[in-house]
Order: structure tokens, then sequence, then C-alpha cells
């Protein structure tokens, strides 16, 4: 078995014509006939021929592939970011790495760093919910490489970002809950350093001050919104002397694991504890009763994030992207938050 690889040379040799003729057809044809052309398209096509497209792009300084990083890929939110960013960079010729920190600080540092130096053309982000700083995108911006921050987003950073607007998500769900008659709404936060979390309580904390209902720190809980956190957050919540009766959750997951929980001790969902979780997780809609949740808009996200790279990628210098894009949310509205009255 011959498994040398195929040049422009080797096709050059067989059919009798200059290396420079066959490389000019295989690269659109320009300056040959087209019976030369489609003679050099078939004679590769046989011989096994495949592009080098590394070495084409090195030429180009371009490899029309960008990066994604994103904290967990089994996350539905950043899989539907994922799916929006890869559609739209389909649409315009990119291909795309996809890799994830793990909410891991250091993988996150040398992600950016792998990303940097396999040449991608620019690189989006959502940061691990405990990056403080932006040290991790240094290698990218001293070489003033296109870069986008979305979602989770350090503080400072001058650059474009792409946001959801957490703080109305945050305050719209914490008024549903009250206007269907909650009176002690607990409230179940990520941690403080990433800005998604401290929006979505700011949000809560202002819908409460609005209707005259106490801000109680006792009933905030801050942990990192996992399955088992989600657990141990809600047995201290529902040990409490005076139990509350609804919650906002930071995420699906642990709006879910808070009604779970209720309804093992017996408590009736939404009469006696109403939830309303954040992000729209397929789930939510499954369990009985139906969690009423905040959609983020995540696939019209990725397009955001994408297009905000691409006009990096190919924009004059002269161009000034907006530093911030705010991307709406709504209430989706199901069975857990809407009480008998």
């Amino acid at each position: 078995m011959n498994d040398k690889e195929i040049t422009i040379y080797d096709i050059a040799e067989k059919l009798g014509l200059s290396s420079a003729t066959v490389s000019r057809a295989l690269n659109g044809g320009k300056g040959n006939k087209k019976a030369t052309v489609d003679l050099v398209i078939e004679t590769a096509r046989k011989m096994g021929y495949r592009p080098n497209t590394i070495a084409s792009s090195l030429r180009k300084k371009e490899t029309k592939t960008v990066g994604l990083i994103v904290p967990r890929i089994d996350m539905h939110f950043h899989s539907m970011v994922i799916s929006g960013v890869q559609d739209k960079a389909r649409e315009y010729g990119y291909n795309l790495l996809i890799s994830q920190s793990n909410e891991d600080v250091n993988i996150e540092a040398e992600l950016v760093s792998t990303m940097f130096s396999s040449r991608v053309d620019g690189l989006m982000l959502s940061t691990t919910m405990f990056t403080s700083e932006i040290a991790v995108i240094e290698s990218f911006n001293k070489q003033k490489n296109p870069f986008v921050f979305f979602d989770r987003v350090p503080q400072n950073y001058m650059g474009p970002v792409i946001e959801g607007d957490d703080y109305l998500g945050g305050y719209m769900a914490t008024e549903h809950l009250i206007l269907n008659g909650c009176k002690r709404i607990a409230h179940f936060s990520g941690p403080m350093g990433s800005n998604i979390y401290k929006n979505r309580l700011a949000g809560y904390k202002d819908a409460l001050i609005k209707h005259n209902l106490p801000v109680d720190e006792e009933i905030i809980f801050e942990h990192i919104l996992t399955k088992d956190s989600s657990l141990s957050a809600s047995e201290q919540m529902f040990g409490l002397k005076k139990v509350p009766d609804a919650l906002f959750a930071s995420n699906d997951l642990s709006a879910i694991v808070a009604a779970q929980t209720a309804k093992a001790k017996g408590l009736a969902i939404p009469d006696d504890f109403a939830v309303v979780g954040y992000s729209n997780d397929p789930r939510t809609e499954i369990f009985v009763p139906a969690i009423t949740s905040v959609d983020q808009a995540a696939y019209e996200m990725g397009h955001l994030v994408f297009q905000t790279l691409y006009q990096q990628m190919n924009s004059e210098e002269s161009l000034i992207l907006p530093r911030k894009q705010v991307v709406g949310v709504h209430l989706i509205e199901r069975e857990s938050s809407k009480r008998h009255k």
C-alpha cells in the first residue's frame, strides 16, 4: 500500500502540466481553461490529493477557524450558544473549535493558550464562575487578536462583551413571585465574583424593595449551583424556623433540586412553596409541576457573539464596536409559580 502524500507536483507530472497550472486549477481555476480545470480536479480526486489547509492558512495569515471556550458543554444555556455560534460561523465560512473549562480557572488559562497556539482567527469566551481577572487573555491582547467575552464577563474588561439582561431577569422572576402572593422569597445565587449572579441578585433585591418586602440575608444562599450544593442549600432553607414560601434560583438545576426537596417534605408546589429558575432548561418542562424559568435567548446570543467577533476580524481599525451589548430575557410562566387564588 502506497501511503505517500500526493502533492500538486505529482498531479502536474502525471498530466504533463506545470505545478503553477495545477495550483491555479485547484484554487478556483483563474487563468486556466475550463477543460484543464476539470481535468486537474478529476485527476486530483482519483489520485487521492488532499489540500494542505494548514500551509495555505499560514500563507494567508488566517485559518478560517475560530475558538469558543465555555464552562461546561453539558449546560443547556452553553449548548444553545454553541449551536448559535456554529450555525452563524458556517454561514460565514468559518470552522469552530470548542473547548470547556469545567469551571477551572487553570484549565481555562491553558485552553486560551492552546487556542492562541492553534492560530485561531479569533476567540469567544464565557469564563468560569471563579474567574476574577483578565490575565487569561493576555497572549491574545498582546497580538491584538480578536476576542469577545460573553455571558460571564470579567469586571473592568474594556473590550467587546455580550451579556444577558441578568438584572432584569432577576427582577422579573422575583416580582412574578410577589404578584402571585409570595411574601418570603429565598434566593439561590452563584458566587458573587461572577457578573451574572451579582446582577441577578441585584434584580431580586430591587424587586423586593419596590414591593415593600424585606431583604433578608438569612434566606440568600450563595453556592456553586451544582446538584449537591443545591441539595445542601435546600436542606438549610427548609430547616429554618421560618421557612420561605418561594424561591428564585439562579439556575434551573438548583430550582429543580429545591422543588424535589420541598415535595419530599410534603409541601405542595406552588401553593406552599413556589419556584422560579433561570435558563429555561428543557428539564423544567417535564418536571411535575413544570418549573417557571427565565429564558436567555441563548441561540440568538450565539449569533450575536460570532457576528461581533467577525466584525473585529474583518473591519477597519477605525470601526468602533460597542463595548457592551445586552441580549433580552423573558419569563416563561409555568405551574411551579402560579398559585391558585
